[in-house]
């Protein structure tokens, strides 16, 4: 699976589905179009594998794996966060969308880089791993559109045009709600470059698509 693949496999996405009622609607309609638009891997969702980076005898579940004839692997991760709106869809039936408000973007930002740092830990230590990806999709312009500025989270921020080198991030601050999200190692180098998803009206969606190789 290239890059390119995914992202058209999303722009055929986007033509179906505008909208999502949460990450796991989100993880279940992608998995279902890579199924039905590539025919070199299974599709497995939720894969419990073991990563360097965590507690020994921890498990973590991977949202999306392809598993291709070879038994090799493309494990996929997933973020869906979204600002409250309402949206009533015509496509099909008269569908009604309420999505949350989740608030809390330094923790977004965060969840989003280390989802990046859990890929890049089982393509080191998995010799089965191919390649991997993630998708941080969203409705919230502040994770495109905002830079460092002082705050807590400046050096997990996601912004359009970022690149993130090699190295430790860090909270600037470590405070009651912070302090059990541990600073984050990346091994490569990762450009933040985010695309349009879909618009219903004014309200536009966006996606991160980072490739890990």
């Amino acid at each position: 699976m290239e890059r390119q693949q995914l992202e058209t496999i999303m722009d055929e996405l986007s033509n179906e589905r505008k909208i999502f009622h949460s990450e796991a609607d989100f993880q279940h309609s992608l998995s279902s179009k890579i199924n039905e638009l590539s025919d070199e891997y299974r599709v497995r969702l939720e894969v419990p594998r073991q990563l360097d980076m965590e507690k020994p005898g921890k498990l973590s579940y991977i949202d999306i794996v392809l598993i291709n004839q070879s038994g090799q692997e493309i494990p996929i991760e997933l973020k869906y966060r979204t600002r409250k709106f309402e949206h009533i869809d015509t496509q099909f039936y008269d569908e009604q969308f309420k999505l949350k408000n989740h608030g809390a973007t330094d923790l977004g930002n965060y969840h989003g880089l280390k989802d990046i740092s859990r890929i890049e830990d089982l393509f080191i230590n998995q010799d089965n791993v191919l390649k991997g990806f993630t998708i941080f999709l969203t409705n919230e312009p502040k994770y495109w559109l905002n830079k460092e500025n002082g705050s807590n989270d400046d050096e997990f921020k996601l912004y359009q045009g970022k690149t993130f080198p090699q190295g430790k991030f860090d909270w600037l601050n470590e405070t009651k709600s912070n302090k059990k999200f541990p600073p984050l190692e990346i091994y490569w180098e990762h450009h933040m470059d985010w695309k349009t998803f879909s618009q219903l009206g004014n309200h536009q969606f966006k996606y991160l698509l980072t490739e890990i190789k």
